[in-house]
């Protein structure tokens, strides 16, 4: 058990748990909303970017390739190894698009 003595010898003042503190002035004290808090301008902001980004990279991809044909870089047949890009961009894409676009009609 630690004594008065103790706490004074530690350098430390002894605790009292029986007090409260002062409330600080109202003030300071931020007033309460006046409506409850609602995620749904955030999350409309958060889907409008997913889907912008990856139509930009759809459009990228397709701008990419015909520059690369026209320019000469690369032949047309050779385009049929860029599937593995495009299928899963396009159709990540279009499932973006949809669950954007589908969310809307229901208001």
């Amino acid at each position: 058990m630690a004594s008065d003595d103790d706490s004074e010898q530690s350098g430390g003042d002894a605790l009292d748990f029986t007090q409260q503190d002062p409330l600080p002035p109202d003030s300071l004290v931020p007033a309460p909303p006046d409506k409850p808090f609602d995620p749904e301008p955030s999350r409309e902001k958060v889907r409008a970017h997913v889907t912008y980004g990856l139509t930009g990279t759809v459009c990228g991809l397709a701008v990419a390739a015909f520059v690369l044909i026209a320019g000469g870089w690369i032949a047309g047949t050779e385009l049929d190894h860029a599937q593995f890009f495009f299928t899963p961009v396009i159709t990540l894409a279009g499932t973006a698009l949809g669950f954007y676009f589908g969310g809307k009609t229901g208001r």
